[in-house]
């Protein structure tokens, strides 16, 4: 983020805008109608530079060293943050893609469960009026018993499936989490709540939802929660603490960049 850049940066940033504007208002002192047209055609300032090198040659100069300098900066982090994220990316996009056929599975299955039922359904009606002397009667009949088996065995099917795929977003989870832990310390996350805060339910069901381990200490409920609250600075919940950091509410982009998630 642009606020995280440190004071050299911002110092460097100052000097390049000092300077530019230095530049402009000595090539228009030089000449007007030279300096209009190059605030207006940009690439113009290269003739204006060599038409007037000595008198612009210095607010040029250090303009260009200072770009230079915090273009690299800026090229750094944003190196680091292309190779350090991309990892992250990756997971995140593997779960998403697990919890997508979760949803798919439950949708077909509720619509196989229901097909199943209308198909009970019809052949407890059609055994009330069956007529075991007609062959063709009991030959359908028949015939619509196997098919409800058929639609039986594809609902069994789609609950093992289903019930994999739960055990694969668990496990994926489990390595998030763990992952999370190794890239931050111990990655513990304690959080500060009381019984009737809706925020603190939130930030509970996330971290339930998205695998990662937590604590919970009620302040209301416990002396010494509410005393380590005190001592934290706490003014609402809740507050949560990872790795030492605390942040007051619940921010699900927080505690992502807190677990390097």
């Amino acid at each position: 983020m642009v606020f995280d850049f440190p004071i050299w940066v911002w110092c460097l940033v100052v000097i390049s805008v000092v300077t530019g504007l230095m530049l402009i208002i000595r090539l228009l002192m030089e000449n007007v109608w030279l300096g209009v047209i190059c605030l207006l055609i940009p690439p113009v300032w290269l003739y204006a530079l060599i038409k007037h090198w000595r008198e612009l040659r210095t607010p040029w100069a250090i303009s260009l060293v200072c770009n230079l300098i915090i273009g690299f900066h800026v090229w750094g982090i944003a190196s680091s943050a292309a190779g350090g994220g991309s990892g992250g990316v990756s997971v995140e996009a593997d779960l998403e893609s697990i919890r997508v056929g979760i949803m798919h599975l439950e949708n077909g299955l509720e619509r196989q469960n229901a097909m199943v039922q209308r198909e009970y359904n019809g052949l407890l009606e059609n055994r009330k009026n069956l007529d075991v002397k007609d062959p063709a009667a009991v030959n359908a009949y028949n015939d619509a018993t196997r098919q409800y088996e058929t639609e039986r065995q594809k609902v069994a099917a789609l609950t093992t499936q289903l019930e994999a795929e739960h055990a694969t977003l668990s496990t994926a989870l489990n390595q998030r989490k763990a992952g999370a832990s190794t890239a931050n310390g111990s990655g513990k996350v304690v959080m500060f709540s009381t019984q009737s805060c809706g925020a603190c339910k939130m930030a509970k069901n996330w971290f339930q939802s998205n695998g990662v381990s937590f604590v919970e200490r009620d302040v209301n409920a416990d002396p010494a929660a509410r005393a380590e609250f005190d001592r934290l600075g706490g003014r609402g919940v809740p507050l949560i603490v990872i790795n030492g950091k605390t942040s007051s509410g619940f921010s699900e982009t927080w505690v992502r960049q807190q677990l390097s998630m």
